[in-house]
């Protein structure tokens, strides 16, 4: 089984226990987001809400090429529900 495969067993699995107004964040580095993306789109039937972007400074750099500088976090939507994302407040944390 490839990772692909996997990916789509646990996000069916994800869906099927997600409540029917559920919202679920999905968190993938910059290779997979976009097969994520589908997934959670085409195969799942799943409404996309909003894409977060944790950009983050820390790390070392490479000596060629540009080094990634973020991570990707998919929200994603059991019924296409248009109401505002509740913003996050990492103050209180």
């Amino acid at each position: 089984m490839n990772y692909i495969e996997f990916t789509k067993e646990w996000l069916s699995e994800a869906k099927r226990v997600l409540k029917p107004t559920g919202t679920i964040y999905v968190f993938m580095g910059v290779r997979f987001i976009s097969y994520l993306d589908d997934i959670l789109d085409r195969d799942l039937g799943l409404f996309f809400n909003s894409w977060i972007v944790w950009h983050y400074t820390q790390g070392l750099g490479k000596t060629k090429g540009f080094s990634p500088r973020h991570d990707d976090i998919l929200i994603d939507l059991s019924l296409n529900k248009r109401k505002p994302l509740k913003m996050l407040n990492i103050k209180t944390i």
